[in-house]
């Protein structure tokens, strides 16, 4: 098990609950398409926690949304603005606390995602699907 730091944030947050990963995963060799994603381990730990896969849904929206607003291991403190950086806490609901979560920025435009050639952001119900397919076979493959 690892540990986040948040340092930089306006007051330091250390988070040991879990483990949280970013990567991204080519998806479309011909246009450099790469998703991006977050993958947060079980605060319970080992193979026999449940595998959850987290989409946002709609064209251009962040997974980071989940992570930070709704089930992820942390949240952000909500208040009304007073022009400073946002303050996070642990967020003692988070679903980490019995499975792991992969959240994926899907498709190609949303959040952190990206494609080298325009021709990568053109997407539909197929290549959506495609592209997180792909995306699942290479990172299943690269975590047994």
């Amino acid at each position: 098990m690892c540990g986040i730091s948040l340092s930089p944030w306006s007051t330091p947050l250390v988070i040991t609950c879990c483990c949280l990963i970013t990567r991204y995963v080519e998806v479309d060799e011909d246009n450099g398409t790469e998703l991006f994603y977050y993958f947060v381990e079980s605060e319970a730990g080992g193979e026999n926690a449940p595998f959850l896969l987290w989409l946002t849904g709609g064209d251009h929206c962040s997974v980071l949304s989940g992570l930070a607003f709704e089930i992820g291991p942390f949240k952000f403190v909500v208040e009304p603005y007073n022009g400073t950086i946002p303050s996070l806490e642990i967020n003692p609901n988070s679903w980490t606390k019995v499975a792991h979560i992969l959240f994926v920025d899907s498709p190609a435009g949303a959040g952190f995602s990206f494609s080298k050639q325009p021709k990568g952001y053109h997407v539909g119900e197929v290549s959506t699907s495609l592209q997180l397919h792909d995306f699942l076979i290479k990172w299943i493959r690269d975590h047994p």
